[in-house]
């Protein structure tokens, strides 16, 4: 199972990620959830999750401010940024601090949510065999 954290400032968006998708059933678990920002950093850090789905305007420190946070110490982190902004420039953002897909709560659907679940499973598989095999050829050369 893959781990996921949920950051979202609004409990029923928290709620709803968490009861309206059956999580094992697409390979992965709910491992922790925040309220802000720093909260999801913090959780960030105890947790170390595969998966990170943010909302971008929170109080005390925002999506943005979290993603380049992670960011500074893992590349591997997949990060979907939640809002409910449909401006350009926020989606922008997101995606220049290292967001790897942004949606609009408006358009998020249990479906949509699922299939891009789905396609970021396979990119952590994708990245794991690509570790795997690093690690493989360095013990082949000594």
């Amino acid at each position: 199972m893959y781990k996921v954290l949920i950051i979202d400032d609004e409990v029923l968006v928290r709620v709803g990620l968490k009861t309206t998708i059956n999580w094992e059933n697409i390979g992965f678990t709910v491992v922790a959830e925040a309220s802000n920002g720093e909260q999801g950093y913090e959780q960030y850090k105890k947790h170390m999750p595969d998966v990170i789905i943010t909302d971008i305007r929170m109080p005390k420190k925002d999506g943005l401010w979290l993603v380049e946070e992670v960011r500074k110490e893992n590349a591997d982190v997949k990060i979907l940024v939640l809002t409910c902004y449909d401006e350009f420039s926020y989606a922008r953002k997101a995606l220049k601090v290292g967001a790897d897909d942004y949606i609009l709560k408006s358009e998020v659907e249990d479906e949509e949510l699922i299939s891009i679940m789905s396609k970021i499973k396979n990119k952590i598989e994708v990245q794991n065999k690509k570790i795997n095999m690093t690690k493989l050829k360095k013990i082949q050369v000594i």
